[in-house]
């Protein structure tokens, strides 16, 4: 006998649910809860700033990429931060890169 295993698809929140949990502001690249406070945290395995969204389910997400998606209303496959520092999420410090372009520059090789 076989074991099934069991998928879960859970469908990418719009831009606009996104946005009942938290805002973003480009020109500072500020979340904000709706209650006014700051969001978001450093995840010390990837250095990156990291976002808690979500109503029931929360979830952690990659704040360049949150920030694109709220302002681009698309989810890019990597964003590189312009000037290297990775707590920097104003839209004008993200550029849209492929994968391996945005591990290279972490990395310090490019």
């Amino acid at each position: 006998m076989t074991k099934r295993r069991t998928e879960v698809i859970i469908q990418r929140p719009s831009r606009e649910q996104m946005l009942q949990y938290i805002a973003y502001d480009p020109e500072t690249g500020v979340f904000t809860r709706p209650n006014g406070k700051r969001a978001g945290g450093f995840d010390p395995r990837t250095q990156n700033l990291v976002i808690a969204v979500g109503g029931k389910i929360r979830k952690r997400l990659d704040a360049a990429r949150l920030a694109w998606f709220l302002f681009h209303g698309y989810v890019p496959d990597a964003v590189r931060h312009i000037n290297g520092n990775r707590g920097d999420c104003r839209i004008e410090n993200l550029e849209k890169v492929a994968p391996n372009d945005a591990y290279e520059f972490a990395a310090g090789s490019v």
